[in-house]
């Protein structure tokens, strides 16, 4: 996928875009989002953790990815 600081504006500012082009793809692509840092305002990682669905599989911070992963869930 990419990284969403590459463009200005904040990092919680480009969740919306971000989930709606997980959502639309035209081929379904099952996507995981790691955040990792704080970088975004109270509430932003709650929203998105609320956009889990077809196409977005999970919302993990970087220590929840690794005891995921730990566990050969990739």
């Amino acid at each position: 996928m990419t990284n969403a600081q590459q463009t200005g504006g904040t990092t919680d500012e480009k969740y919306p875009f971000f989930v709606m082009n997980i959502k639309l793809q035209p081929v379904p692509r099952k996507t995981i989002v790691i955040l990792d840092g704080r970088g975004y305002r109270t509430g932003a990682e709650k929203w998105l953790r609320n956009q889990v669905g077809s196409n977005l599989l999970h919302v993990f911070n970087i220590a929840e990815f690794m005891t995921w992963a730990s566990r050969n869930n990739i």
